[in-house]
């Protein structure tokens, strides 16, 4: 139950060929999960654990075991993601109305220990289209006032941004990364919502 960036391009088959294996597979086993692939930085080595394997602590150690083993250093998990959902049990006033379940932080951070690992957090900053409808005032907006800016149409499923000119916004997010590091957990803040 791991998820991790790949540095490599995927394997390309000519359509017949997928067709024949796609069909073979479904007859026989399901996929094999792809082997971690972590990432290499200035910083370090990481790799990205599934929001999944929180959910039971031999899914953990299996994902952060795979994870040692491919010679990560480092263990992601994201705990704010781009639609704004909070994946963790927070105190912050502001994320009450975001929080989707509550990952078990403190295991995480325990487990990244006994593995070596570095516990980090991803959090989406700015990219949330949820907690503006909440806050107004931590949102984007056209110049005319009261209309909220969407990234798109809203036809189009546009969505709206946290202002990173707001106080209020700033202040949620550092409220956020202050409470995951007083757990243990080093911040990966992703400011556009696009990964490591």
């Amino acid at each position: 139950n791991i998820s991790v960036s790949r540095l490599e391009a995927p394997d390309v088959q000519e359509p017949d060929s997928a067709a024949a294996e796609s069909a073979s597979q479904t007859e026989s086993e399901p996929e094999p999960e792809p082997e971690p692939t972590p990432v290499t930085d200035a910083s370090g080595v990481w790799g990205e654990v599934a929001l999944s394997a929180l959910n039971s602590e031999d899914a953990l150690r299996s994902a952060l075991s795979a994870l040692k083993a491919a010679g990560a250093d480092r263990a992601v998990v994201t705990l704010k993601d781009e639609r704004g959902y909070v994946y963790y049990d927070s105190a912050v006033e502001m994320a009450s109305e975001a929080v989707r379940s509550g990952a078990d932080i403190g295991l995480f951070v325990r487990l990244c220990g006994e593995y070596g690992l570095a516990p980090c957090a991803r959090l989406t900053a700015f990219l949330d289209p949820l907690t503006p409808y909440a806050y107004r005032d931590a949102a984007v907006y056209y110049e005319r006032e009261g209309i909220l800016w969407l990234d798109t149409s809203a036809e189009l499923g546009g969505k709206p941004w946290f202002n990173p000119y707001s106080e209020q916004a700033r202040g949620y997010v550092l409220a956020l990364a202050q409470e995951l590091a007083a757990a243990g957990e080093e911040m990966i803040p992703d400011f556009d919502g696009t990964g490591l």
